[in-house]
């Protein structure tokens, strides 16, 4: 129900704060929760879209991370069987990808500054 609300909103914040609030089992459960035999594949869609968006927001990245590994673990036979959710995995692949080179981007000068300082002061 909230993710229906937050993709109808196309703000992920309620979700991102709910799911921080909850301790491990219970994340594992509302995640395992998305693919129970009365939800629909919406429900797994709506997940990835969050994931995605959380991404694109260069913000919660290894938050986000682990979400994902935990869908991608409990989920992972459905959603290669589904072309929608593959589509939509697809598309969260590429926004991983150059989340990740920002990431590593900035980890890459942040060394350089490191690097420079340790030189400067020796």
């Amino acid at each position: 129900m909230q993710l229906l609300k937050a993709h109808q909103n196309h703000s992920y914040e309620s979700i991102l704060s709910s799911l921080k609030e909850m301790g491990p089992s219970a994340i594992d459960r509302e995640i395992r929760l998305l693919g129970d035999e009365g939800s629909t594949d919406e429900a797994m869609l709506y997940f990835i879209e969050f994931i995605e968006a959380t991404l694109k927001t260069n913000k919660h990245f290894e938050l986000a991370h682990s979400y994902l590994a935990l869908f991608l673990k409990v989920h992972g036979d459905q959603l290669a069987s589904k072309p929608q959710l593959a589509s939509a995995l697809e598309s969260l692949t590429n926004t991983q990808l150059h989340s990740w080179d920002r990431v590593q981007s900035l980890l890459q000068k942040s060394l350089g500054m490191v690097n420079y300082l340790r030189s400067a002061t020796v």
